[in-house]
């Protein structure tokens, strides 16, 4: 499963993506994967905008 080739998203995947978990969280909150793939695609986001702030560097 590690081998395993990556598929590349162009933008409107890669906007989707988030998009269609949000709504499927929101929806059932039950859905741990909706919940995983939300974080996993705007975790990135949340830490450059911490970062911006320098709120990283006081931990």
């Amino acid at each position: 499963m590690i081998n395993q080739p990556h598929i590349r998203l162009n933008a409107l995947q890669q906007a989707v993506v988030p998009l269609g978990s949000a709504v499927g969280a929101f929806l059932d909150p039950r859905r741990a994967d909706l919940i995983a793939a939300l974080g996993e695609t705007t975790g990135s986001l949340l830490l450059k905008g911490c970062k911006s702030l320098n709120y990283l560097e006081e931990f």
